[in-house]
Order: structure tokens, then C-alpha cells, then sequence
């Protein structure tokens, strides 16, 4: 395929995401991160970031298209209003917090998600858990980042294609302590979890003999 100048750009655009993390690079999700960063700061409300960044954040060469954080719902009315006040616009406003702000930028606007701690997805099984709180996944005050574990639980929970391939991209990059801390994390939930997760092991560990 040839890569014409709109290709290039678009390639440029959706591995922003990746620049954004871990180096010193300026871009729509480094500057919605700052934004965000902003407003847990604003409002004293901790953030959680989840999903495709988390994994960037822990070593997993991933593309994403947005940035989704975890919020406590009792803190929405605040931070949606702040969020405002800072320009971004809010698309969707659900009354169980499951809200979308969009993040506009020079170079391309960027959606955000936000998951509501203590919630369960309307696609999640009957027993699935509910989303831990930001204190929960580490976080106490302003933005920080799913621990290694706790981001594993939550793919493992949501169970979809991109969540299968995220985990089998991170067991295949990760060490031996990652893995003793994910079958940790998930002792307590339901076993078809720990099940999902050995077989993803073994994968990652039969495609990593493998390669050599």
C-alpha cells in the first residue's frame, strides 16, 4: 500500500497515543492528559487511567483512540461542571456516570470515557465485579495510572476482542512478578476469570517458545 501523505498523518495521529506516554512529546493526548491531571486537581477528585494508555503505560506497543479514566460518581456534577469550565464539551451524560467528554485540539479533537467506580457494564455477566474505586486501583489524589494488576482484572472483566489481544501483548512482554501479582489481585472473584487468565498465559508463554 502506498503511504500517500494522508496516510502518513493518520498513522502520526494514532500513535500519538503511544508518544504521549513516557516521553517528552507534545500532543492531543499528552495535552488532554495535562488537562486532566487539571482537573482531578481542581475538584480533589482522584482519576484512574484505564483502558489503551494504562497498557502503553505498562511496556504494550498498543493504538488507542481515546483516554478512559475511572471516577468516583458522587464526584461527576463536579468534575463534568470544571470539565466544561476548561472547554472541553460533554457528549453524553449518563445518569449512572457513564459520561463522554471530548477534549478539542489543534491537531484533532479526542474523546474521553469515563467509567463510574462501583458500576457494572450493561454487557458484563451477573458476576462480574463491580469497577473498583480509584482508591482501589491505587489512586488517592489527582491522575495516576491502573497498577498492572488491577488493569488486567478490568480487561479480563470486559472480556472483548481489543481486551484479549491488549492482555495477550502484555503477558507475552511481561515478567514473571507481573503474573504473580495479577493471580493475586484476582483471587476473590469468580474463577472463570483466573481460568481466562491461565489460558492467556499459556499462550503468550507458547508464542513467546515459539519465536525462538
Amino acid at each position: 500500500m502506498e503511504l500517500t501523505s494522508t496516510t502518513i498523518e493518520a498513522l502520526y495521529r494514532r500513535t500519538a497515543c503511544v508518544r504521549a506516554v513516557g516521553v517528552d512529546a507534545m500532543n492531543p493526548f499528552s495535552r488532554a492528559l495535562d488537562t486532566l491531571r487539571q482537573l482531578a486537581e481542581d475538584t480533589a477528585t482522584p482519576l484512574v487511567v484505564v483502558g489503551g494508555l494504562a497498557a502503553i503505560h505498562h511496556g504494550v506497543p498498543v493504538i488507542t483512540v481515546d483516554i478512559d479514566v475511572v471516577l468516583a460518581p458522587a464526584q461527576s456534577a463536579r468534575f463534568l461542571a470544571k470539565a466544561r469550565e476548561r472547554g472541553l464539551t460533554v457528549q453524553r451524560e449518563s445518569p449512572e456516570g457513564w459520561h463522554r467528554l471530548v477534549y478539542h485540539d489543534a491537531e484533532g479533537d479526542l474523546e474521553i470515557e469515563v467509567i463510574p467506580a462501583g458500576q457494572r457494564s450493561p454487557r458484563d455477566p451477573p458476576y462480574a465485579p463491580p469497577i473498583p474505586s480509584p482508591q482501589e486501583l491505587g489512586v488517592v489524589q489527582g491522575l495516576g495510572c491502573a497498577s498492572f494488576a488491577d488493569w488486567t482484572a478490568m480487561k479480563l472483566v470486559a472480556n472483548r476482542d481489543e481486551d484479549r489481544y491488549h492482555l495477550g501483548e502484555a503477558l507475552r512482554r511481561g515478567t514473571p512478578e507481573q503474573a504473580a501479582s495479577v493471580l493475586q489481585r484476582l483471587r476473590g472473584l469468580d474463577p472463570r476469570y483466573l481460568r481466562e487468565f491461565e489460558r492467556l498465559l499459556r499462550a503468550a508463554e507458547a508464542e513467546n517458545s515459539d519465536r525462538w
